[in-house]
């Protein structure tokens, strides 16, 4: 009898150790295999919420690492998938209102926010997409105030002033400028006028580390550089390139503010307004 029990328990052990081997839970569920058997860890298991991420080291061996924050799921999901991809639609659809609607062929300043929405795609590949979703709002609105007849007057001041402060918002306040409403601007004296924040760690943060590369891909993958910390749209190159950007945008929209001047601070725009008004001198 104790002959049967100690090899129905050596059975029981084998079992376990093959299912752990194959990743596979005693209940049946199996988790999904990562690496290789021959890497230093060897091989691993990841659950459900863990995103499996292998690298091959200089002797061709895989090895892998079950990683949370690679998973894509949740807010990090809404940040890297649904929020790039429902900006992109609202600007292509409103671009096309602009082209079919508003006349874009003798309009400069439906040309100018069109062009706007084409400088503005950037921003919802940061952290900063309700700017992009701002912008949309905005260069719709101000084309189609500045061909509509009719409107109330403070309508047209009312659109010109949102203009103004989504300039301000681009590149902050300016100490010697907005004095005395600088202290209310949460800027303070000497700092950076651009209000892009240009950090990796920052960046990573509002993306729940999705970008931060694993010490395993940094150290033990074939020619991987370690002083690179972060990559895809937490890069340093894709960092630089948004920031540019920015500047773009806040200096388009500071020339679309002055070519819409001269038909929304008119005495009375709702009668006195003019598509000549909108041309810029050649």
């Amino acid at each position: 009898m104790s002959v049967f029990k100690l090899c129905f328990a050596w059975l029981a052990a084998c079992s376990l150790r093959c299912a752990g081997a194959n990743c596979e839970l005693p209940n049946g569920f199996k988790k999904t295999e990562c690496g290789s058997a021959n890497a230093t860890l060897g091989l691993q298991c990841c659950t459900s919420r863990e995103a499996c991420i292998e690298v091959e080291d200089t002797d061709g061996v895989i090895h892998g690492e079950c990683s949370a924050a690679r998973s894509l799921d949740g807010h990090k999901a809404v940040h890297v998938v649904l929020i790039p991809l429902i900006g992109f639609v609202t600007s292509t659809l409103a671009a096309v209102y602009m082209v079919r609607y508003l006349m874009v062929k003798s309009s400069r300043v439906t040309q100018l926010c069109l062009a706007q929405l084409c400088l503005s795609w950037p921003l919802y590949l940061t952290m900063y997409s309700p700017m992009g979703f701002y912008a949309v709002f905005l260069s719709v609105l101000t084309s189609y105030c500045c061909l509509w007849k009719g409107a109330i007057g403070w309508l047209y001041r009312a659109v010109w002033i949102m203009q103004i402060f989504n300039v301000i918002a681009y590149f902050g306040a300016y100490e010697a400028f907005h004095v005395p409403l600088f202290g209310l601007s949460g800027a303070y004296s000497g700092e950076s006028s651009v209000r892009f924040i240009n950090s990796e760690t920052v960046c990573s943060s509002y993306y729940g580390e999705y970008f931060q590369l694993l010490d395993l891909e940094r150290t033990t993958a074939k020619e991987a550089n370690p002083a690179v910390f972060h990559y895809g749209l937490c890069s340093v190159g894709w960092l630089g390139f948004a920031q540019v950007m920015w500047m773009l945008q806040g200096l388009h929209w500071a020339v679309t503010c002055g070519v819409c001047m001269p038909v929304l601070t008119k005495v009375d725009p709702a009668v006195d307004t003019n598509f000549a008004d909108l041309k810029v001198a050649p």
